[in-house]
């Protein structure tokens, strides 16, 4: 994927946002990944331990610039655009596409990991996920279930979910009102959020978005979707819409705090404003500006810290920036 880089702010401006982004080095990833999949991987935590899937190859990471050895490795078929949720001490790791003599092939298994034995199980999870292949969907846990829906198969974009009980499976749920691919989705406040990305337009030969502009939120005591007003901020000062941007989610203060990071903007323009989301306002807000934008880049947390991984695409190294609030 290929991108022009946007900045929309001036240096004092950037200066006067909230946090600060450091970066903290350069992240090897084996030459045994592809090129093709050193960006759209799909990171989870199990416990304090988080984990990143790019390619076939898993790495357990941390906030700094080394990363360890690769674990066991992914036993499906390389691929990125995937999605990952954790129940208990098992992640649930799955969809996606790979790229096959020049054509995209969407997945839909899920293969599954132990967090204590460090092991994938040798068998693709029995359930079958009843969505059908697709890539660059979302998905979160909430309340010891896990949750997938939205995405992309074949030039469809997707509105559909589904919930997974490990005890009995999959199970259809309430579907979107907007299709979209290449969202966030987060869990903050008790609560799951799902917004940006969304659906491909093609004009005048240059390829542009129709981005998905409100946000859904998820309470299980309703157990419904409600639509929540679109991403721009208090007065319409800035315009958060995008796609194939990067997610995490900080605790300070004694709040949750999501952050929104980076990913293209309707022009396919790869954009460097970040945003943060107080769930118990209802309000977003610009915080610091990701120094090097990156597009479908993992994000994970740490002790307080928000971590993004940006593909270089030189050599086989991405970039690992820290945000601290």
């Amino acid at each position: 994927m290929s991108f022009i880089i946007l900045l929309a702010c001036s240096d004092d401006d950037c200066d006067s946002l909230s946090g600060k982004w450091s970066r903290v080095g350069d992240i090897y990833v084996s030459a045994d990944v592809d090129n093709e999949y050193h960006n759209e991987g799909v990171t989870f935590k199990i416990g304090e331990s988080v984990f990143w899937c790019v390619g076939d190859l898993l790495y357990r990471v941390s906030g700094k610039s080394n990363i360890s050895n690769a674990l066991d490795k992914f036993p499906g078929t390389a691929r990125k655009g995937a999605v990952a949720f954790v129940i208990g001490e098992k992640a649930y790791v799955g969809l996606g596409y790979s790229e096959e003599e020049g054509e995209r092939v969407y997945h839909d298994d899920f293969w599954v990991f132990n967090g204590k034995t460090y092991k994938w199980e040798i068998e693709p999870l029995l359930y079958q996920f009843p969505g059908g292949a697709r890539g660059n969907a979302v998905a979160f846990t909430l309340e010891g279930r896990g949750y997938v829906g939205t995405g992309q198969y074949a030039g469809e974009t997707l509105r559909d979910f589904y919930t997974f009980d490990p005890e009995t499976g999959w199970h259809e749920f309430e579907s979107l009102k907007h299709s979209f691919y290449g969202g966030v989705a987060f869990v903050a406040g008790g609560c799951a959020y799902v917004c940006t990305g969304g659906k491909d337009l093609d004009a005048l030969s240059s390829k542009t978005y129709d981005l998905f502009v409100g946000m859904y939120k998820l309470t299980l005591a309703t157990g419904k979707w409600e639509t929540l007003d679109r991403i721009d901020g208090e007065g319409g000062m800035f315009d958060g819409t995008r796609i194939h941007a990067s997610c995490f989610v900080l605790k300070h203060g004694g709040r949750e705090y999501a952050y929104v990071v980076s990913g293209l903007n309707q022009y396919g323009m790869a954009i460097a404003n970040c945003m943060r989301y107080d769930p118990r306002k209802d309000k977003w807000q610009e915080v610091a500006y990701l120094p090097e934008p990156t597009v479908g880049g993992s994000a994970f947390s740490i002790d307080g810290k928000g971590y993004v991984m940006v593909d270089q695409r030189r050599g086989f190294n991405n970039t690992l920036w820290e945000f601290q609030p």
